[in-house]
């Protein structure tokens, strides 16, 4: 058995396992309605298009457990201090992007991706899988110490079939037939709307990416080679989907302390940015980078936050415009100085600095340019849609 071999049983049975735990845990909260909705709901919301809602997808699985889901929070870390599902499902998050991606693991990669699989499967009760993927360990473990062995048989486990279907990342991911196996493709027409999933203001709380150590520092020293690259890369996408928007420093910088640095120097900004622009993600204008199935224009939320959790620089300019037109929502205009000050402090800023003023001033600029507010002898309001009534904002 290869390492590869081994992470794409480990996958299959994962999915298997994850299906069923979060169908428990969803179904007293969404009565009945299949899991990938929520999901739906929340991508809906926050401007990503793309993607196909499957129950068997690993990646909305790894989302659901890991993700805060809007005002229902983390269901699946409550009671648990050590936030298991979160921190260990952040690492396998990663792992599956690397595999989706066709990345080669080593045997040691392939050891830790089945360690905390096991984890992960006796925290949700299912020991039967665990036992499973330790079979699995261990057939992994005779290929590598047995050097005249037989090539290694597939392994009968629960039928566990790893033949490639088209995930929400656009990649290959396994299909896993059986009991729990229930493709949910939804339509539009049909989809429900949460009201707690949906605030009017589009306001969300800041949720930092969980940092998760997955290598150490030789792995930026080795930057030309393949296997670097698709490690750094994976990252970078796992911490764009967490963050976007997200500043192309600070996700330079969150990338080095995924790799053991405490300190992230200039030269290490610049090769990891390098790996940045061979990334599934793009770069807007303003430096912040996007994940690719984004559209800006329709991302409406803005995460508020207390003081000192974010530097005012690192929040987007339409991140701000999305602010900016919350806090006119209901009032329809409002003073420039007032209006700065409630959106600052939606962030966290007590203060009005020459920084803060400035990423202020591109926010405001930003909702001109979207044509969703205009600003009038110092006073901002909102834009009018076309053929309504007065105090509709355009997006």
């Amino acid at each position: 058995m290869t390492p590869n071999e081994a992470v794409n049983n480990a996958i299959a049975i994962l999915g298997q396992g994850l299906d069923a735990h979060i169908r428990k845990v969803m179904d007293p909260i969404i009565g009945g309605t299949e899991w990938p909705v929520v999901l739906r709901e929340l991508d809906v919301n926050r401007g990503k298009v793309g993607y196909e809602y499957q129950s068997h997808d690993v990646a909305l699985q790894l989302r659901m457990v890991t993700e805060r889901l809007g005002a229902i929070g983390f269901p699946f870390d409550k009671g648990d201090r050590n936030r298991t599902m979160s921190c260990y499902g952040g690492i396998l998050r990663i792992f599956r992007k690397r595999w989706a991606h066709n990345d080669e693991f080593s045997h040691f990669d392939a050891t830790h991706f089945l360690d905390t699989v096991r984890i992960v499967l006796n925290h949700i009760g299912d020991g039967q899988r665990s036992g499973d993927v330790a079979a699995v360990h261990a057939s992994l473990v005779d290929d590598l110490v047995k050097e005249d062995a037989e090539p290694a048989v597939a392994l009968d486990v629960h039928a566990v079939d790893v033949s490639k279907a088209v995930d929400s990342d656009g990649c290959h991911d396994s299909y896993i037939p059986g009991e729990l196996h229930c493709d949910v493709f939804i339509d539009p027409p049909s989809f429900p709307t949460f009201g707690q999933l949906s605030p009017a203001t589009h306001e969300t709380r800041w949720e930092p990416w969980d940092v998760s150590l997955m290598g150490d520092p030789d792995t930026l020293d080795r930057l030309r080679t393949k296997d670097s690259q698709q490690k750094v890369r994976a990252v970078v996408e796992d911490i764009v989907d967490a963050e976007a928007p997200i500043h192309i420093e600070r996700l330079a910088k969150l990338v080095g302390y995924a790799f053991g640095l405490k300190r992230v120097g200039k030269d290490r900004v610049k090769s990891i940015v390098h790996q940045v622009g061979k990334s599934s993600v793009f770069r807007d204008d303003f430096g912040f980078v996007w994940p690719e199935n984004v559209e800006p224009q329709k991302w409406l939320l803005y995460r508020s936050c207390a003081e000192g959790e974010r530097d005012f620089d690192e929040v987007s300019p339409i991140e701000l415009a999305n602010a900016i037109v919350a806090e006119l929502t209901g009032k329809g205009d409002a003073a420039l100085d007032d209006l700065r000050y409630a959106v600052l402090n939606a962030f966290g800023r007590k203060k009005v600095t020459k920084n803060s003023r400035l990423q202020f001033g591109k926010g405001l600029a930003q909702a001109r340019e979207f044509g969703r507010v205009v600003e009038d002898g110092g006073v901002i309001s909102l834009a009018e849609v076309a053929g309504s009534g007065a105090g509709l904002a355009a997006v």
